[in-house]
């Protein structure tokens, strides 16, 4: 996969983090993926906007640098831990999160053929992230606790 000329900032952090620049289509790829399969899973969600950056992108280039054996400096990644959010404590969330990752997997067979199950500190930004992200942009989503 050939990532082009154009470098956002995310590609930029990841680069400065290690990540290959050869990989960037393939994170990309695999975060459209995601997006796409918690967007199918939650279709009266009509916005995507977030306040996040690059928490997404960044916590499924570790995935895959970790699988690859790729040492990335995380320190200098904006990364998300897991959320308490309201949302996140039903099961429609975690089938919806399960069916993402599943996505996100299978989006990049052909450059990560073996790629494993996204580790547990994987699991928990990207549920943060999509927490979030559902929370901001779906009323009954939002936390009065």
């Amino acid at each position: 996969m050939d990532t082009g000329d154009f470098l956002c900032t995310d590609d930029m952090e990841l680069l400065d983090a290690g990540f290959p620049k050869n990989r960037l289509a393939t994170v990309h790829a695999a975060e459209f993926a995601f997006w796409g399969a918690i967007s199918d899973g939650y279709p009266e969600c009509e916005s995507g906007d977030t306040a996040l950056t690059g928490e997404p992108v960044n916590a499924i280039a570790i995935w895959i640098a970790t699988h690859l054996g790729i040492p990335l400096k995380t320190d200098r990644l904006a990364l998300l831990e897991a959320v308490d959010r309201k949302i996140a404590r039903t099961p429609r969330f975690h089938k919806v999160l399960s069916e993402a990752f599943a996505a996100a997997k299978s989006s990049i067979v052909d450059e990560v053929p073996d790629l494993q199950d996204p580790p547990a500190n994987v699991c928990a930004m990207l549920q943060g992230c999509a927490a979030l992200s559902l929370s901001w942009n779906l009323p009954e989503a939002v936390d009065n606790d």
